[in-house]
């Protein structure tokens, strides 16, 4: 379950990746009108209202229809326990995600621990560095997709 779980940061670094790089969407620039209502759907809504506790997961109605894609091209292209267990792990690897993301945004984590620097780290996603920093649950993506948010030190 952990290796498929995995796979979910695997997919999702350079999915938001793609996403935020949607004809310059994170720097405000659209190539029309279609482009910058997909990214702001997607994810510019997020990052619009990064503390709206009904904006910080993909919205159900598009989900559904995502995991349902998932499901089927799993299922169709994987021998059926395989395909499954694939399909059950990512989904599983993506509530775990969606929750340390609910958590960073709205949790208060004790100074110095783990989650305390993903949260730091997730700010400066946020208001700093949005064209990089797509590890939410880890900083581990971010190193093979260069997306690491440097070090600071004041």
């Amino acid at each position: 379950m952990a290796c498929q779980s995995g796979s979910w940061g695997a997919m999702r670094a350079p999915l938001q990746r793609l996403n935020t790089g949607i004809a310059g969407c994170e720097l405000g620039v659209m190539e029309d009108e279609h482009t910058h209502t997909l990214h702001f759907l997607l994810h510019g809504q997020h990052h619009k209202s990064p503390f709206d506790g009904s904006r910080l997961v993909f919205p159900p109605g598009l989900a559904s229809l995502v995991v349902g894609s998932f499901y089927a091209i799993l299922r169709n292209t994987l021998p059926e326990i395989l395909g499954i267990s694939v399909f059950v792990g990512g989904l599983c690897g993506y509530v775990v995600y969606d929750m340390i993301h609910y958590y960073l945004h709205y949790g208060s984590p004790k100074r110095g621990s783990y989650m305390y620097s993903l949260k730091a780290y997730h700010v400066k996603h946020h208001f700093e560095h949005q064209r990089a920093g797509f590890g939410i649950t880890s900083t581990f993506w971010d190193h093979p997709f260069n997306t690491l948010i440097p070090d600071e030190k004041f």
